[in-house]
């Protein structure tokens, strides 16, 4: 499955000789309602750009139940028609008001365009899509997920902190978030930044980041704190009411394939412990191994005092809101 934004994803459609590709798609809709409560549209169709139009027809057009497939035969035509050229995929205001201009209003004549003209004026990827239009396809989907460039770990505290021991614990609960997230993408981080600052509300205002190379690139919270520690120090000045901290990771390599070094050096027990870590706290549902620093209450964290108790994943205890008489 493709997670292509938070609430779209592609799949390919498993060979069935017992399911239709629509009774495939209505039990995958009646699954989805059933285990989570959220109704969902679901397109099916050869090409990705095809399935995205056939999703919005099932989506604004009830009879269909919410499901709809687009499959290669008369009514392909007939479907492509109907659909305004700007609502394609992929193609955008911009190009739509060029491909409107040249009498190209809809998708099925799109679909007919030329190859060279398409490609000349629209590019490959634009031509790819005319492609997808009849049925051929160009956009795999893509199983893996696109990992983070840089990762960000950052909260304004609850109150103000005022000592660099306090910091320091705050910085190192958030380098094991971003450690997390980091190992989950499987990669290594080639740079950590630390900033700190003030209210920008209040007089003076103090800030300041600092930057570190970490070589060779790591995946190890224990390096990770090491290094957000020092730099923390480095730009630490007493006497201010410090406000938010963040800790970001940058320069990000793939762990699959880590850098070659000119002189190998022994394996980094640091990453391996990291990861242990990380598959027992999965395992009990929450923070069972932390540094010893962070354990018991922090001024700096949230409070929760005021907390609903409600979550989000219990159907059963969500709010429900009536709209008769409205």
């Amino acid at each position: 499955m493709e997670v292509y934004s938070v609430d779209e994803a592609f799949l390919e459609l498993p060979p069935s000789a017992e399911l239709s590709p629509l009774e495939w798609g209505k039990d995958v809709r009646s699954m989805l309602f059933r285990e989570t409560g959220i109704p969902v549209s679901v397109g099916i169709a050869p090409a990705k750009t095809a399935a995205k139009l056939a999703a919005d027809r099932a989506k604004k057009h009830p009879e269909t139940g919410g499901a709809f497939a687009l499959l290669p035969g008369e009514t392909w035509d007939d479907f492509l028609l109907d659909i305004p050229v700007e609502d394609v995929w992929g193609i955008g205001r911009r190009w739509s008001d060029f491909l409107r201009r040249r009498g190209i209003s809809t998708a099925i004549r799109l679909r007919d365009a030329r190859d060279d003209w398409v490609e000349k004026h629209l590019g490959v990827r634009g031509l790819r899509t005319k492609w997808e239009l009849a049925g051929i396809r160009c956009f795999p989907v893509e199983e893996q997920e696109k990992p983070q460039k840089s990762i960000q770990s950052s909260r304004s505290f609850s109150s103000p902190v005022r000592s660099r021991e306090g910091l320091a614990e705050a910085v190192t609960e958030f380098v094991l978030v971003a450690g997390r997230r980091l190992r989950t993408q499987q990669s290594l981080a080639g740079s950590l930044s630390v900033n700190i600052s003030t209210s920008r509300f209040r007089m003076p205002f103090y800030g300041r980041r600092a930057e570190v190379v970490l070589d060779p690139p790591t995946d190890s919270d224990i390096h990770l704190i090491r290094a957000a520690v020092e730099s923390l120090s480095s730009i630490y000045l007493d006497g201010h009411d410090y406000e938010k901290a963040e800790v970001g990771l940058g320069c990000l390599s793939s762990a699959r394939r880590p850098q070659l070094l000119l002189f190998p050096q022994r394996e980094d027990r640091g990453s391996a412990l990291s990861r242990a870590a990380d598959r027992i706290n999965r395992e009990a549902g929450r923070s069972l191994l932390l540094p010893a620093v962070l354990l018991g209450e922090k001024a700096w964290r949230p409070r929760k005092d005021r907390h609903s108790g409600f979550r989000l994943e219990d159907l059963e205890k969500l709010p429900v809101i009536s709209g008769e008489g409205i």
